[in-house]
């Protein structure tokens, strides 16, 4: 089976020039996104990038995937797709517990995108004390809170990889690929 590259010359491109050497502006999305503060200034340059409607088209695809009748076979995404693995035979605590806590997180996630528009927005509150939250035995809040974590960590890497990669054409890095592949 031939490696799979879920992104297309438009979209590593727009990514370059966005990211490229600006490793700062990831960082200050993160932030955005975990409440850890941003300046008025972070705020201002976050909502100007933005205002490109195809790049939003590439953060909603890479940290929200939807079904598309556009994906290539064999790259389809979607948000729930695995979660059948976390809960295929596992007793109710274990399927009530994964799909409450990934559900969170996908709100997490999606609250989060949403701040690309309007920085001044809510942003999650990753803070966590298992004290304040005295109802929830299955730990849900602080599944949601390191998967949604662990989640924009690496996309943002992912997008940091593609911006920092030499000029490589998709078609360059699969031919790449499959020639290693065969030695």
């Amino acid at each position: 089976m031939e490696p799979t590259i879920n992104v297309n010359e438009k979209e590593i491109d727009l990514i370059k020039r966005t990211f490229q050497d600006n490793e700062q502006l990831l960082k200050s999305i993160r932030a955005l996104f975990f409440g850890l503060g941003v300046t008025e200034e972070e705020k201002a340059l976050i909502k100007e990038t933005f205002s490109s409607d195809e790049l939003k088209a590439i953060m909603w695809k890479r940290f929200y995937p939807q079904l598309d009748n556009k994906t290539p076979i064999g790259q389809v995404q979607d948000i729930w797709l695995g979660a059948e693995q976390m809960v295929f035979g596992q007793n109710p605590n274990v399927i009530d517990q994964a799909v409450k806590y990934k559900d969170l997180s996908l709100k997490y996630t999606k609250q989060s995108l949403e701040l690309l528009e309007n920085p001044d927005g809510q942003s999650v509150n990753i803070n966590y004390d298992p004290n304040r939250i005295l109802n929830d035995p299955l730990q849900i809040q602080l599944l949601a809170r390191n998967q949604f974590i662990r989640h924009i960590e690496q996309q943002l890497l992912f997008l940091w990889v593609i911006a920092s990669q030499k000029e490589s054409t998709p078609k360059e890095i699969k031919e790449k690929m499959t020639k290693n592949s065969t030695q």
